[in-house]
Parts: C-alpha cells; structure tokens; sequence
C-alpha cells in the first residue's frame, strides 16, 4: 500500500478502468491532484462518461489541444501527421473530437483515385504476398508488387470451401499447392511475371500447421502482425497517401472494402471493434501493411515510414 499526493496518467484513453480507480484510491493527501492527457477515443469510453461529463463533480478542468498548438511543431510536420489520418482517426487524434466509429471502415477508397492499372513487369523490383488463412472461413492470398515508389495490389486468391459454388474445403496441401500456382505463370493471371518468383509470405499468426507446411516447401514465412486498430489505422493513411495502390481485377477485395464496417453495439459500450464479418481480404491488406510499411521512429522520436 502507498499513499501520494498526485498521480499524472499519459494517454488515459489507453488504460483499464480499474487501474485509474485504484491509483486515484491512494491519492489520500490533502489536496491531491490528478493530470491526465490523451487522444480521445468514443464518446462512451469510460473515461469520457466518468470524468470529462462530470468535471463540476471531480473539481476538474478541460482543456482542449491541438497540433497546432504545439510550437515545437513545424508546419510540415503538422502537415504530415494530418495527411496520416482519415475518417474517425482524422476526427479523434487531429481534431481531438469524442466521436463513435461506425459505419464502413475504409471511407476514404475511392475507385477513381486508388484504382489502376499494373505497372510494366519489368519495373517490379519486389513482391510480397500477404495471406489470411481459413480452417473454415475463406482463405486469401494478396501479390504485392513494387514499383516506383508505390506498391501495388497486383492480384487475389480468395477460396471459400462455404460458398455454393464451391463442393469442399480444401487441406493445407491443397493451399500450397494454389500457392504455387499463384506465384507462376501457370495461375490465372500471368501477365505481371515469367515463370515462378520467390516472395516471402506474411502470414495470418494463427495458421501454425500452415505456416510450417509452407516453411517444409521452401517459403519464407513471416508472422502477421494482427493489431488491429493500428493496422486500420495505417492501411488508411498508406492509401490516402498513395503508398499503396489497387489494380482493376481485385473482385473479392473490392467487395470488402464496400462492407468491412465497425461494430456499432461495442461502439456504444466504448470500444472499438470490427464486425467479424466479409474481413478475410481487408486482414491480408492490414497484414501486409504492418508487416512492410510500419512506421519506424527516427532519432527525434517521430514516426516515418520506410523507404521502401
């Protein structure tokens, strides 16, 4: 047991409940005070109901910052960070607003702009495939080129042993060797290379017993990494930037991004979530931008993104 005179909690959005409550329990000293800081999140998370709404009630003061009111900040970085951010991200972290996640995820897709043709096969200098792996549900594979500073979503494998066109659900063997075909020539769509080409596989972190299949073939294997919410929040600032870019026959994709959207009932009990629904293409999308194009953090601290 301790007692204090103050506790200071940085980014309380991001801390449980139960941790506030316990440390502002041993703040027993005559007078004590608390400073919290943090990025708003929905209007009903717990911190937002219980202590900004009741400010007469705590004793407490609002105030509200912005980047811009940051005068270590340059207007370009201002800038850069603002490009980052769209949707409900731009409303909560730019304009520092408490406001709900919902409706679809990925608002800012826009066909006329993200959407066009391959680049010339002789100026992809890496691919990447990232993949989503389903026992059950639907299994996708993404080819990733690079060309010219941007990478493009070249092609899709989307199987789903559910569908009615479809009779089984297929083995791991049976998906590495569509894999294989995938990545030759002799797949569906041939015209982005000539022969076989090595790529390494990021892959869905669950699909151990597929993972180590595709290791025994000869693949490299990377690990996904599966936040969520960061990889949302990446896949659309890469997008608006035109980081990553689409090309014209990505159907299931497509589809995905017309109705990957936020659950509503976690909305209203302050949590943000995805509707577990019609996200096999949008997880191997996030996959492979957490795994290729991650922010890294400079020597000043600040985010920037590789150059790829």
């Amino acid at each position: 047991m301790i007692t204090v005179a103050g506790f200071f909690f940085d980014e309380v959005a991001l801390m449980p409940e139960s941790f506030v409550n316990q440390a502002t329990a041993r703040a027993s000293v005559d007078g004590a005070k608390f400073w919290f800081n943090c990025n708003p999140s929905g209007p009903y998370h717990w911190f937002k109901l219980k202590w900004l709404d009741k400010l007469d009630e705590h004793k407490a003061v609002h105030i509200h910052f912005t980047m811009k009111d940051n005068p270590s900040l340059s207007t370009e970085t201002i800038d850069r960070y603002e490009r980052m951010y769209t949707g409900v991200f731009y409303q909560r972290y730019i304009l520092g607003q408490w406001v709900l996640s919902d409706g679809v995820i990925y608002d800012n897709f826009s066909r006329e702009t993200m959407v066009t043709s391959p680049p010339d096969p002789s100026t992809i200098t890496n691919y990447v495939v990232s993949a989503d792996y389903g026992a059950l549900n639907p299994t996708v594979f993404l080819l990733w080129g690079f060309s010219n500073g941007i990478w493009y979503c070249l092609k899709e494998y989307y199987y789903n042993g559910r569908a009615a066109s479809n009779s089984h659900q297929k083995t791991d063997g049976q998906y590495a060797d569509d894999l294989a075909r995938f990545l030759s020539d002799q797949g569906d769509d041939s015209s982005y290379f000539r022969g076989t080409i090595k790529a390494p596989i990021i892959l869905d972190p669950s699909a151990v017993h597929f993972a180590i299949l595709l290791q025994q073939r000869g693949y490299e294997v990377i690990p996904a990494n599966n936040d969520v919410l960061d990889g949302i929040r990446l896949t659309q600032s890469l997008m608006s930037n035109g980081r990553i870019m689409f090309t014209p026959g990505l159907t299931n994709l497509f589809k995905e991004l017309a109705s990957y959207v936020w659950d509503d009932k976690a909305a209203q009990h302050g949590e943000d979530k995805v509707v577990k629904e019609h996200d096999h293409a949008m997880d191997a999308m996030r996959y492979f931008c957490m795994g290729v194009l991650a922010p890294e953090t400079d020597e000043s601290g600040m985010q920037v993104l590789p150059n790829y």
